[in-house]
């Protein structure tokens, strides 16, 4: 837990980098339950767009 060794708060998101793709790991925190979201991509999709795109699914879970 590096991020709260290094007082940075609670972890939100991790992205693991493999030879052939990548994964995006997000938090969901809700009331009723801790959720977590992961996005497998080939390493033929940009990065950005899929750490986006599972950031505002995991707003959208933590919101409703």
């Amino acid at each position: 837990m590096v991020s709260q060794e290094a007082s940075l708060g609670a972890d939100k998101c991790v992205t693991i980098d493999t030879h052939d793709g990548f994964a995006v790991v997000y938090s969901a925190p809700r009331k009723d339950a801790r959720l977590v979201i992961i996005a497998i991509a080939s390493g033929q999709a940009i990065l950005g767009q899929v750490a986006y795109r599972a950031s505002q699914f995991a707003k959208d879970l933590a919101d409703a």
